[in-house]
């Protein structure tokens, strides 16, 4: 019990200074279905695949983009890691019927300021891999979502010229083409 404790709580510590990775976000994988369908890791975040039906499938991500395909035997796992803040949507090449979507988030903080506050918006855990970029849109007060930033660092500032809510979303794409996964769900602030 005690050399438990101690693992547990070197753990804790390196979790805490970044030595430590969260445990996958696990998706179950049966004959007809994903399970969660619809599931959300953080940006840096790992998602498993884990077969638990008694027939061959994959896990496929969707075209154009198309960041993964992996068959799954009979209780066979599989890992994909997602840095970028985006949806991802995928399906199971065997069985159509079959699919499935991650959703990483992107974050904007603080969530509330004035004119005066510089906000940090988070696009991934780390700057866009090779062949990668960071598509940023942000909605102003009262408007529709619009290009703000391309960029390939992980993180990027705003700071607003007027009072409402600001909304961020983004997505990954690659640079040499339009293939990009979905945007993720919006983050919004208040300029007060």
């Amino acid at each position: 019990m005690r050399r438990l404790l101690l693992v547990l709580c070197a753990c804790a510590v390196l979790l805490v200074l970044g030595g430590c990775t969260p445990a996958p976000v696990g998706v179950r994988v049966g004959d007809n279905f994903f399970s969660p369908a619809t599931t959300t890791v953080s940006r840096g975040g790992t998602v498993r695949w884990t077969n638990e039906g008694f027939r061959r499938h994959t896990t496929t991500g969707n075209t154009p983009l198309a960041l993964w395909n992996a068959s799954l035997s009979r209780g066979a796992q599989f890992d994909v890691t997602l840095v970028a803040a985006g949806s991802y949507a995928y399906h199971c090449t065997i069985h159509p019927g079959m699919s499935g979507n991650v959703k990483v988030p992107i974050s904007v903080s603080p969530t509330n300021g004035s004119t005066a506050t510089t906000f940090t918006v988070s696009l991934a855990s780390k700057a866009a891999p090779a062949g990668f970029e960071y598509v940023l849109q942000k909605r102003d007060p009262g408007g529709s979502f619009q290009a703000f930033r391309t960029l390939t660092a992980a993180t990027t500032t705003f700071r607003p010229t007027s009072s409402g809510t600001y909304q961020f979303r983004a997505q990954l794409k690659r640079t040499s083409s339009s293939a990009a996964s979905g945007f993720s769900d919006p983050q919004g602030i208040t300029v007060g």
